[in-house]
Parts: structure tokens; sequence; C-alpha cells
């Protein structure tokens, strides 16, 4: 039978770190290929090659028998490539639906993002998975379980040849795997190739035909799982045996150090009593979605329970905890809290291995207190805990999973806590690296350390825990020796002691609507709104001048150019960026404007001039890696002095076109209202309805939830998105340079001055997160309007304009503070 794929002799070297070294493998059609290896092997790297994620240094990789060359995410997906990466690559601030069929939007005959069809089709598609998920729900909405089935059906929808499942049940239970094995066996049968990592082994020999496996980069071998035991296995994977993957349990036990009493997870719920003791490793057990996690969480407040006491060797804690400093609190007595996604939880995956290990020590001193290096201390936990790294400097990111997992676990070592609170200890983690994170946690457990556990695992909670507390329906129903368990048992427990309810995995659409798909995303425009009415009631009470007609007229044609310009900041604020270009780029376009010449060919100059602008801005932000800021600071310098240059003093005469279709009325109404729908028609068409506003949310969903790559994964082109944006806010800046000059009637080299400011305030206002990724059309309208109304208000009061930059700097000072910086999702 002829290979599907066949990759030959690839090699990649990131730094000095080889992480493939002439690995071969092929894929049969109509197969589930098993990529085996301890992390670090190389297994994730290999796929992102396949999957044109990164470029190998050396091979080749041929499909059908010909050679694809120069894969990127978005080509690999059209040569029938789909990818399930390890690491959830999902826009949180993007819908189920939007996610789905991110960079192969559906669209009308008008080229109009199809919502309806994309929402319909992906209900189908869940609905294959067993999953019952309004599909205009925010991602940020999901668990994690919810994130990675949905990562599962966009690469099923995608209806390609070959499927790259990396670690896909990392995240499910037992029946949310049958549901998706039976999807496996669907495209076994149809044909296709399905490429499967995982650690899990029994996964391994129930769903694949052959294995490959890798180690330190370099293929062990290729064999037919028929052939093969799991013993046999691990030796190939490992290079050893391992006799016992569970250390020995512990034999004695202390007082006890944690404590719950009376408490309530839920106001319906019924109280349960929990005792951990020193030298003990205790788990939360039982089916997914039973209040497990709430339990956990309610300790460090990011769970609110109904009541309770906690005790902490044996001194109360005040309960319920600060969502803002629990974990601070449970720290600073000892406690760590080691979270499932150790991504966007529990790691700063940016800065070195030396870093996180150390921010415990260093947030336990005085904020100006001299930072020490802890050489000695972050030297140790790293040889005894085995993390594989080229030194302490390397960022987490570079890591593997398990020894990311390692230096998450290590952190709490370090900083000696003799509590852990630990969800999904090997989440992601190969099997050599479980038998030593099993050997850590009870060695911490032999020193006096209390552990607490929760796993999706049952083996794994039956293995390593000493006493397992049994979980449903928020309350615990059963506590049993963790040396007498079994799956059985367990499952036996929850479901004959508590009522069977369905697993929390469907989300309610009455409650859920009101913050889902495009509207969640939008910010906190109904505030400003609210400000912006009672702005003028209170300018109409206060000023008779406010409400006089001619004012609402001048009111009118303020606010649009300053919305115009806002609109066009708006697009760069969604991706994360700044323009402060804006102001010079308004100034630019009244002298342009100014000078003798005809109309036909000025306004189409202004234009072509102003996208040149925007172009050598986003160029030299996207292609030389400067900041927004320092890049379009430079471009403000540049075209202002350009314009002092053309227009040294106010003057000169604008075309008659431009005064009489800006200064004139229609039927008693100012041409500027008949503007304003027009730019904001065409503001929403774009935002909302085409490729690249969805694609604008994308990107700066990713990188404002530290998903930086997500969007390119998609096979999106951030790069020239990037540019794109910062094109149209220059040619929106134009725009409104245009309403100006039609105003004043001539050319001036100052009228643009702070213009950028007050445009980055609008835009803040109206909602829109200067960290990108979330914002709305209506609330920038409603920030343009609370700036118009203001600078309305403050002239009819003679307030100085130095006193007004005053006022409007503050007003950007406050927005910007109040403004979350979290990160989407978290």
């Amino acid at each position: 039978m002829t290979s599907l794929i066949s990759m030959s002799g690839i090699s990649k070297t990131f730094g000095g770190s080889v992480a493939l070294r002439d690995v071969s493998i092929e894929l049969m059609p109509g197969s589930v290929h098993a990529l085996m290896g301890e992390n670090g092997a190389g297994k994730s790297t290999l796929m992102k090659i396949l999957a044109g994620v990164c470029q190998p240094d050396n091979g080749t990789i041929y499909m059908r028998g010909s050679e694809l060359r120069r894969l990127n995410p978005r080509n690999a997906l059209d040569c029938g490539i789909s990818t399930v990466f390890q690491e959830l690559s999902l826009l949180p601030n993007l819908s189920i639906a939007e996610n789905m069929f991110l960079g192969r939007e559906l669209t009308t005959r008008f080229g109009a993002v199809d919502y309806i069809v994309i929402e319909r089709e992906t209900q189908r598609a869940l609905g294959a998975l067993g999953l019952e998920l309004d599909p205009s729900t925010l991602v940020s909405e999901l668990g994690i379980a919810e994130r990675q089935f949905l990562e599962i059906a966009r690469g099923i929808e995608a209806n390609a040849s070959v499927f790259i499942l990396d670690e896909p049940t990392a995240a499910l239970n037992t029946t949310d795997i049958e549901t998706l094995n039976k999807q496996i066996r669907r495209l076994r049968e149809a044909g296709k190739a399905i490429v499967y990592i995982s650690h899990r082994m029994e996964e391994i020999f129930d769903i694949c035909d052959s294995v490959t496996v890798l180690k330190d980069g370099q293929s062990m071998g290729t064999r037919p799982l028929a052939r093969m035991t799991p013993a046999s296995l691990i030796e190939m994977m490992v290079g050893r045996e391992l006799d016992q993957l569970f250390p020995a349990r512990g034999q004695n036990f202390g007082a006890p150090v944690l404590q719950m009493r009376e408490f309530r997870i839920t106001e319906d719920a019924r109280p349960f009593q929990l005792a951990v003791r020193q030298g003990e490793i205790v788990a939360l057990a039982g089916l997914e979605g039973q209040g497990q996690q709430k339990i956990l969480r309610s300790l460090i407040g990011a769970f609110q329970p109904y009541s309770g006491q906690v005790d902490i060797r044996g001194a109360p804690v005040a309960m319920p905890a600060s969502s803002r400093s629990g974990v601070r609190r449970l720290k600073s007595i000892g406690a760590g809290f080691i979270p499932e996604d150790r991504k966007g939880e529990g790691l700063f995956a940016d800065l070195s291995i030396a870093h996180n290990i150390t921010i415990g020590l260093h947030s336990a001193r005085s904020d100006l207190s001299i930072a020490r290096p802890y050489r000695n201390k972050i030297a140790a936990t790293m040889q005894n805990m085995n993390v594989k790294a080229v030194d302490a400097n390397a960022a987490v990111k570079s890591l593997s999973g398990g020894n990311q997992q390692k230096v998450l676990l290590g952190r709490y070592l370090t900083a000696d806590a003799d509590i852990l609170l630990i969800e999904e200890p090997t989440r992601g983690v190969d099997i050599g690296a479980k038998h030593e994170i099993y050997r850590l946690l009870r060695d911490f457990a032999s020193n006096g350390g209390a552990v607490v556990v929760l796993s999706r695992e049952i083996v794994e909670l039956i293995g390593l825990c000493d006493r397992l507390y049994v979980v449903h329906d928020n309350t615990i129903v059963d506590e049993m020796p963790a040396s007498q368990a079994t799956e059985h048992k367990i499952l036996d427990a929850a479901l004959n002691n508590s009522s069977r309810k369905k697993a929390d995995r469907t989300i309610n659409p009455n409650t859920n609507r009101l913050n889902a798909g495009q509207k969640s995303r939008q910010g906190l425009w109904l505030l400003p709104l609210i400000i912006a009415v009672a702005m003028c009631l209170w300018l109409t009470i206060r000023t008779r001048q406010f409400a006089n007609p001619e004012n609402l007229f001048n009111l009118t044609a303020q606010v649009m150019p300053l919305l115009t310009a806002a609109i066009g900041q708006m697009f760069v604020i969604l991706i994360g960026g700044l323009d402060l270009s804006v102001g010079s780029v308004i100034s630019f376009t009244t002298a342009i404007l100014a000078l003798e010449g005809p109309a036909i060919i000025l306004i189409p100059a202004v234009f072509m001039l102003a996208a040149g602008i925007g172009l050598a801005n986003g160029v030299v932000i996207t292609r030389f890696n400067v900041h927004p800021i320092i890049a379009t600071l430079s471009m403000q310098y540049v075209v202002l002095g350009i314009t002092r240059i053309l227009r040294p003093v106010s003057g000169g005469s604008v075309p008659e076109i431009v005064t009489n279709s800006v200064a004139g009325s229609l039927l008693g109404i100012p041409l500027s209202v008949f503007w304003g729908i027009a730019i904001i028609l065409i503001g929403w068409r774009i935002l909302y309805q085409t490729r690249f506003g969805l694609h604008l949310f994308a990107i700066g969903g990713g990188i404002a939830s530290g998903a930086e790559e997500a969007a390119h994964n998609f096979g999106i082109s951030d790069r020239r998105n990037i540019v794109l944006a910062y094109v149209a806010c220059s040619c929106f800046a134009a725009l409104a340079g245009v309403f100006l000059a039609g105003r004043i009637a001539s050319g001036d080299p100052n009228v643009g001055l702070f213009f950028e400011l007050d445009t980055i305030t609008a835009v803040a206002i109206g909602g829109t997160q200067l960290a990108g990724g979330i914002g709305s059309l209506h609330g920038t309208i409603i920030g343009a309007l609370i700036m118009a109304l203001l600078a309305n208000g403050m002239n009819l009061a003679n307030i100085s304009p130095f006193i007004q930059t005053v006022i409007k700097g503050g007003i950007l000072f406050i927005v910007v503070g109040l403004q979350s910086r979290k990160k989407i999702g978290l």
C-alpha cells in the first residue's frame, strides 16, 4: 500500500538545541499511527513541521508521491493536513463557531462572513461529538475539556486526509475519550491517516495500529502494536524498564493539616467534611464536573462557596477567600496551588526557568528589597527534579510539557511550602516524567507535607494517593483508602450515593446568550452610554446654549472628525497596537488639500499618501519588530515636519467640493450627520461582516491571552493583517482631515494637534481594551460622543484650551488605569 504521507530525513535545531535528527516516518491511509516518546523527544516538533507551523532544517515531505515545499498552516490545511495541538490554540475572545471556521470562513455571495451557516455547521459538528454547546458562546466561557473537544471537532470538520492529534485526551474523562475514539475509528474506516500522540498506554493499544518511538530527537524505530506490550513499549521509549510506576504509599501520618467543616459549595449542595493529615496524599475523585475543582478553588478564592469553615494547622482561615488575594494568603501560610492550565494560569512562559522557580521566594520579600539570584537553590531544584534544559536561563516556553510541570512544582518546593493543592499533576506528561512527578510528590509528603490532588485519570489517583474522597453533585459522598479502591468502587460510590446528574459540560444557553459571541467581546460600553446621556441632560439643564440648534450643528461637525479617526484607531487597538501618527496625518491632509490644484488630483493623493504612511508604520512594526509606540511616534515627527515645510502657518484654500460637502446641510440637517452615518456603516461592515475584521479580533485575542501564535496556527497572516490595520487607520485619519479641512476651509499644520490622544481616549472610554481583542464599534461611537460633549461643554463654559488639555489627559489616565490588564479567558 502506498503511503499517504512520507517524511524523510527531517532535522531541526532551535539555537544550540537539536530537536530532531534525521527522522523518517510514513503514514498509511486507513490507519492510526501512534507517535510516542518522553517529553522533549521531538514528537510535537515533528508534527509542527508537518502542520507547517515551523520549517525543517533538512528533509523532505511527500503527500501521495508529490513533494510538499514550504508548508505553512494555511496551505497545510489546504493540502488536507489538520492538527489539534497539545497546547490549545483557540482564541478565547471569539465564539465557538468563529474558532471552528477561523481561517476558512464561509461567506455570502456579497463577501460577508455567513454567521448563520457557520453556527449551524458548528452545532452539527459538536453534536456528532455529543456536545450541547451554544455555537455563539465565547471560548473563554469554556472549561479545558470543552476547549479540547472544540479543537478536535475543528480538525474533524476540516474534512482533511491527515489528522494530527497531539495529546487529544489530556483534558478528557473516560466517557469523553470513548466518544473521541468512535470518531477516530470512523475516520480510519473512511481511509484517513491519523497521527495519535498520547502518554496513556491503554489508549495507544486500544486505538492505534502502529507506533513510532522518538528519543532525544531520533527515531528508535516503527513497530506494529500487535507485536508489542506496554512493558516493551515503555522500555523502547525510556531505554529502561519501569518496574513500578507509583512509589510506595505513606505509612505514618501526623495530625490534620487542612480541615474543611460543614462546607457547602452551593446553596442546594449537602455539607461535607474533609481532612488532610501531615504526610498524606489525598485525592478528590469522581466523575468529571461534579465539584472537585470547585472544592479546591474555594480555598484560593477562584470559586466562592456558599458556606463552611476551613482550618489550616488548627487555625481558622477566613472564608470566603478573596479572588484577588486568596493565592497570596495561602502562600503566606505555607500552601501552594498548582493549576490545571499551567500555560495560562501557572507559568510565565516568556520568562526563564530561574525566574519561574524563584518568583515565590521574591514575592515573600519586600518589594524594595534587592533581588537575590538564588543560584544554588535553582541549581539544586533543577537537579533534584531532573529538569531537562540547556540552563536555568532558558525560557519556560521552550521546555517540554513534563519539564514545565516540574518547574511549576519546583516553585513551591523551593519556597518550602508544606501543603500542595494540585489540579491534574501529569496532564500532557510522558510516562517517564509521570514517574518522576509521582516520586517528587511522595517525597514531599514523606518529609511532612500534605497534598490534595484531583485528576481525570482514576488509575493515577488510586496509585498515587493514600486516601480518596469521592465527589458527586458538589459534595463528598464517600471516603475510602486508596489501597482498597478500584475504578468500579469509585464510580459505584459516585452514582449510588447521590442522584445521578449529567456532568456539567452543557452551558445554559439562556444565561450565556447574554454574554455570547460578538456581544461578550465588545467591552463595557453600557456605562459610557449612560454617561453620554447624563452629560446631554446636564448640559441641557445647566447651559441654555447647548440645546441651541446652532450649537448642535457645531457639535455634529465637531464629533465627525473625531469619530472617523477613532474608528481607524480602534482597528490598531484591537490588535494590541497604537497609532500616534494620527494627528500628524490629519494636519498633513489639510496641508495637501490647501495646495493649489484640482480636487480630482488632491483628494486621491491624500488617501494614497495616507495609505503609504500606514503601510510604513505596519512594515516597521511587523518586519523590524519595532514597538508600535516608537514606530508611530517616529512617523508622527516625520509627517509633522513635512507638513510644516508645506504649510508653515495656516492658510491656503481647499477645493470648494470639500467645503460644500462638509459644511453644508440637506433638508435642514447638517451634511456631517449623513457623513457620520456613512462612516459608521463602513466601520460596521469592516469589523463585523468581513474576514479582515474577524481576523483583527483573532490576532488581538491571541496577543492579549498570551497565545501570540494562535492566529498564525489558524492560517491567518498576522503580519499582513496588522499592516492592513495601520493602513486603514491612516486612511480614516486622512478622511478625518478632509472633514476638518472642509470646516476650516484652509490648511492648518496644528489642526491635528493631540488628536491621537483624543482618539485613544474615545476608543478606551467606549470599552475597547488597550491589550487588544475586545471592543465594539458602538462603544467607540459613544466614546467619541463623550469627548465631543466634553469639549463642547468646556467651550461653552469658557474653559481655557490648556485646562481642557489637562482634563482630557486626566481622563485618559483614569480610563487606562481602570482597564483590566488581565489576559482574556483567565
